[in-house]
């Protein structure tokens, strides 16, 4: 996302600069955070969601280590003490041996093993780059809608001036004698609506504050100040297939890998296993060695070759087998089912932007036009050529356009969001 945060009069400003790259931003010199930046990638080291993907990453690499492993022999240090009486039926010896154990031949199953925990590391990874965009994207909307609430507040109140202005001049007349009772009510009873409006506003601003500060790892009622964005401008050309960058799709290509890894393992399951064990070690005799359970004395080595091949198991092999090949055609059919997805939201986070900016110059016309019209229909009751009616009729028109002006812009930078959320890094 495209954004740098900046600290100014104690309170903290979240600026997102519409036109500079995410990479850019990340790139931003170590220098800013003295002079007090906050860059993009100290906001995601802040927000409390993203370590626990990073720690799924760890463990994932973890298990790669071990499935690595498994493939190279083995060696551990083997002993014990033993003591028996009567001498006639066991003697006393110890044994202290070491002992070597590589797998020959598995039909696969171990580097399928391997396999598998290489694609769950990638999809952890793709996870955690879900993860940080999920965190961009939810920082970036909590940001336009902080906006939104602000200059709404802000509006409303001005609007509000210009309502008890216009009341007082109705209350005038009604104080002169001229029959506006009915004039003065209704002017009220809007003016409380419209002060309902504001608290509701308000409300919505502080649990914007709180939402963007949660994500950013403060304290939600800490002070938030925000600097404005520019206005909405005209979007680049949407072209190619950027989407298919997105990490999500990664994360289901590398689910494909893992569930691929396993049908191997299982029909491993069914082919010939040959390992060999060694171990040289002594094992002397504690004692009189008179006893018919002796297993050897003295120093020595030894060499073992096993060999396995299942043959009958009562449906175990077919029913993991058949379990592996499900979860493996499900795995593919879900890679199709976010392919798609990630496909729809970046084409149509392409296609809002050119719409909602072409209904953002005809919203932001009509603000203009119903600002005046209210102007003009206030002025002519002043001078007695309009109704108490038609002004506040253009009053509530004036409201609305400029609400309409305001929630367009909130959908144009949620559309670019978007556009990034799926799109290339």
């Amino acid at each position: 996302m495209r954004r740098v945060l900046r600290r100014s009069a104690g309170l903290l400003t979240l600026v997102i600069l519409a036109a500079t790259t995410p990479a850019a931003l990340l790139a931003q010199p170590a220098a800013s955070a003295a002079a007090g930046h906050i860059t993009l990638a100290q906001a995601r080291r802040a927000n409390a969601q993203l370590p626990v993907a990073q720690l799924a990453v760890q463990g994932a690499d973890a298990r790669v280590r071990q499935a690595r492993g498994r493939l190279y022999p083995t060696l551990a240090l083997d002993g014990d003490l033993h003591g028996g009486t009567p001498q006639s039926y066991a003697s006393s010896d110890a044994l202290l041996q070491v002992m070597t154990q590589t797998p020959i031949y598995d039909g696969g199953e171990l580097r399928a093993g391997l396999a598998r925990s290489h694609a769950e590391a990638d999809a952890f990874r793709a996870g955690y780059r879900v993860a940080v965009r999920e965190v961009d994207y939810a920082v970036r909307v909590a940001y336009a809608q902080i906006l939104r609430a602000q200059a709404t507040v802000a509006f409303r109140r001005r609007a509000i001036e210009r309502l008890q202005a216009y009341l007082a001049v109705v209350q005038g007349r009604q104080a002169a004698g001229q029959g506006v009772g009915a004039d003065v009510l209704r002017t009220q009873q809007r003016l409380a609506s419209a002060r309902a409006d504001v608290a509701t506003a308000t409300r919505q601003l502080h649990e914007g504050d709180m939402t963007l500060n949660d994500l950013l790892g403060r304290v939600p009622q800490a002070p938030l100040s925000l600097a404005p964005l520019p206005d909405p401008q005209p979007p680049a050309g949407a072209s190619g297939e950027p989407w298919l960058a997105a990490p999500d799709i990664a994360q289901s290509e590398a689910d494909v890998r893992a569930s691929q890894a396993d049908v191997t393992v299982a029909r491993a399951g069914h082919k010939p296993h040959l390992a060999l064990e060694a171990n040289v070690g002594t094992q002397p005799v504690l004692g009189s060695d008179v006893a018919l359970l002796n297993n050897g004395t003295g120093s020595g080595a030894e060499v073992l070759l096993t060999f396995s091949l299942p043959f009958w198991d009562k449906g175990v092999y077919a029913g993991r087998l058949a379990e592996a090949s499900a979860a493996l055609g499900q795995a593919e059919q879900q890679k199709v089912v976010v392919q798609r997805a990630a496909r729809l939201e970046w084409t149509q986070a392409a296609s809002d932007l050119t719409d909602l900016y072409r209904e953002y110059r005809g919203r932001n016309a009509a603000a203009g036009v119903a600002r005046d019209a209210y102007l003009q229909a206030e002025s002519l009751y002043r001078g007695g050529q309009s109704t108490a009616l038609a002004v506040l009729d253009a009053y509530d028109a004036w409201i609305q356009a400029d609400q309409a002006q305001l929630n367009v812009a909130y959908d144009y930078r949620a559309a670019q969001a978007s556009l990034d959320r799926w799109g290339a890094p």
